[in-house]
């Protein structure tokens, strides 16, 4: 197992890995939170203690994809010329970063469309 990480060029794709799975837990959990808002299944589900709700589902969902996703992606990236995808990998995670603060903002997902009244 350590001879894995010991050679030669697994650095980088174990960093782009990193940035590519914080920016798909990212997208993950603020979709779940927008979801988790609007229905009462995703939010059941999520829930894991009901004294928090379900931000501890919503955590727990974010570990888990980040895991899946950052090991599928070093085995991916594993002996192949990582240059390409440096730059598309840190902008996909400045785009991750900025739509989970956008639509994190309590404004943003407790918006609703009402229909006009006659």
């Amino acid at each position: 197992m350590l001879e894995l990480l010991h050679r030669h060029k697994i650095h980088e794709p174990i960093a782009l890995s990193a940035l590519v799975a914080a920016g798909f837990s990212l997208n993950t959990v603020w979709i779940l939170n927008l979801l988790a808002d609007r229905t009462h299944i995703v939010f059941n589900n999520l829930t894991i203690d009901n004294r928090v709700g379900p931000v501890t589902g919503l955590y727990l969902m974010g570990a888990l994809i980040y895991a899946f996703v950052f090991g599928s992606a070093t085995l991916w990236f594993r002996g192949k010329d990582c240059r390409l995808f440096r730059d598309r990998a840190l902008w996909f995670l400045v785009a991750s970063v900025i739509a989970y603060l956008v639509m994190t903002i309590p404004e943003v997902y407790s918006f609703e469309i009402t229909p006009p009244s006659v």
